[in-house]
């Protein structure tokens, strides 16, 4: 398998056919972006262990995880007073405020 740069990479198993399993691709619809992240390789290798199993990609793992991290930082009360503190910040630098916007 090779990386977007077309040189190989080590993740034979994360999309690829498991034991004779299909395991597709997710396609890139209009709302994606593609990131490089830099990670530890033991995160790294438990991310693929999971997508393994799962029969997953390894993209999508990352997705799930980082979505279900995002969702526990707003719920966290601590963390919605950082978001209206920063707000009344930035709003004291908006040259011009949108009246319709609720506070």
């Amino acid at each position: 398998m090779a990386n977007i740069e077309g040189k190989p990479c080590d993740c034979a198993g994360v999309s690829q056919s498991i034991k004779g399993i299909g395991c597709s691709e997710v396609p890139v619809g209009k709302r994606s972006r593609t990131v490089d992240i830099k990670m530890p390789g033991e995160l790294f290798d438990r991310l693929a262990t999971v997508a393994k199993v799962k029969c997953q990609t390894l993209g999508r793992v990352v997705i799930d995880a980082v979505g279900n991290y995002i969702e526990r930082c707003q719920q966290d009360p601590g963390f919605q007073l950082e978001v209206e503190d920063l707000y009344k910040l930035l709003d004291k630098y908006n040259p011009n405020p949108n009246p319709r916007e609720s506070k």
